[in-house]
C-alpha cells in the first residue's frame, strides 16, 4: 500500500512536471567550495570511558563464582560481538541502498524523464503516458527491492 501512495504521488508530480515543460539543469556535482578535511570536529576522547560505567558481575562464592563469572563474560563477548556484525552490515547495507535511491532519483532519473519536457508540453496524452512509463519502471524496482528483502528474511 505504501508503494502504491509512492507511486501515485510519483505519477502526478511527472505528469505534471511533463505537461508544464519542467526542465532539470544539468550540473556536476561538486564539493562545496571552502571545506577541508581539517574542518572536521576533533573526535578524540581524553577521558577513559569505562570509569563512569561498572559492568562487573558480582557473583559470590569464591572461586566457583571466579569462574562462573568469567564463563558469563565469554558467553556475553561473544552475544555482543555477533549481535553487532549483524547490526552494523544491515545498517550499512540500508544507508548504501538509501543513498544511491535517492541520488538515482534526483540527479539521473529526474533528468531522464525531464528530458521528454519539450515533447510533452502542454500536450496532456504524450504527459501522462510517459508519466506512467516512469512511475511503473521507478516503483516497479522498489517493489522488487521489497520483495527480494522479504524473500532473504524468510530464508535467512
Amino acid at each position: 500500500m505504501t508503494v502504491g501512495v509512492i507511486a501515485g504521488g510519483l505519477f502526478v508530480f511527472l505528469a505534471a512536471g511533463l505537461y508544464w515543460g519542467v526542465r532539470v539543469r544539468r550540473e556536476d556535482l561538486q564539493a562545496p567550495k571552502g571545506l577541508s578535511w581539517g574542518d572536521a570536529a576533533d573526535l578524540s576522547i581524553s577521558a577513559d570511558p569505562t570509569d563512569a560505567i561498572d559492568c562487573t558481575p558480582h557473583v559470590d562464592g569464591g572461586l566457583i563464582g571466579i569462574v562462573l563469572s568469567i564463563l558469563l563474560w565469554i558467553v556475553v563477548l561473544f552475544f555482543v560481538t555477533g549481535l553487532w556484525l549483524v547490526l552494523v552490515n544491515f545498517l550499512w547495507i540500508g544507508i548504501g541502498a538509501l543513498f544511491v535511491g535517492v541520488f538515482w532519483v534526483f540527479n539521473r532519473a529526474l533528468r531522464q524523464v525531464f528530458a521528454r519536457s519539450r515533447v510533452c508540453r502542454h500536450r496532456l496524452l504524450p504527459s501522462l503516458g510517459y508519466a506512467a512509463f516512469y512511475t511503473f519502471a521507478y516503483a516497479g524496482w522498489l517493489v522488487l527491492v521489497l520483495f527480494a528483502a522479504q524473500a532473504v528474511r524468510h530464508h535467512a
